[in-house]
């Protein structure tokens, strides 16, 4: 049976990651392709109970929290959405997340000011959960990158989620220094790993594409990924 293939769309918050997940997972489908979606945190479920009372500020707020400590209540999720993504990988299936480990050299590495540590932490990251925990590695992310002055304003058009209980915004989506500090670290993980990533431009000169054209870029490197 053929392997499967993993692809992962990542972004700060705001960014239309789920968006953009769900466009492609549908375009896939319509071309009658073997394709399963996935997004984490897995909200809602046993394995995302830390990540949802970290985010809701019940540990205290999230800035002062070690990002080690914070990475991991994300990497025990990931891990159990883990043996689920294998599974479709064996079935041969075009698996696409929504977030994934690249989310937590973002958000969390964003905590550590000297570059230095961020890169060490990154590293510390990727030993962690690909090589301790064994999670999949995917074949490419896909970053989003979207100004976070832009991303800001779609967060509060989000749709109420019950993991917030009744709050609009989480410990990372209610700062806009963590956006920028987040959006400027993600860039450094792009740095530090390039093959893993691919940057997609989704405001240009300031002004942000439409979802429809942001999609196309997604689908074309898609494709070329999967070599269609």
């Amino acid at each position: 049976m053929n392997q499967g293939a993993f692809f992962v769309i990542e972004g700060i918050d705001g960014s239309g990651k789920g968006t953009q997940t769900k466009m492609l997972f549908s375009r896939l489908k319509k071309m009658r392709a073997l394709v399963k979606m996935i997004s984490f945190p897995q909200y809602n479920t046993p394995s995302a109970h830390f990540v949802e009372k970290y985010l809701r500020g019940e540990y205290g707020d999230a800035v002062n929290m070690d990002p080690r400590l914070s990475s991991v209540f994300y990497a025990a999720d990931r891990f159990d959405g883990s043996f689920t993504i294998q599974k479709w990988l064996k079935q041969g299936a075009v698996v696409i997340a929504d977030r994934y480990l690249a989310s937590n050299l973002g958000h969390q590495g964003s905590k550590i000011k000297d570059l230095r540590a961020r890169k060490k932490f990154m590293q510390w990251v990727y030993d962690f959960e690909y090589n301790l925990l064994g999670i999949p590695k995917p074949n490419i992310n896909i970053f989003l990158d979207v100004p976070p002055r832009i991303a800001s304003r779609f967060i509060d058009m989000k749709a109420d989620r019950s993991h917030l209980r009744g709050k609009k915004r989480d410990m990372h989506e209610g700062s806009l220094s963590h956006l920028k500090r987040a959006h400027s670290t993600y860039h450094t993980a792009v740095s530090l790993y390039p093959k893993d990533f691919i940057v997609v431009d989704c405001a240009p000169r300031g002004r942000l594409m439409s979802l429809t054209e942001i999609h196309e870029k997604i689908f074309s490197i898609i494709t070329k990924q999967l070599h269609l």
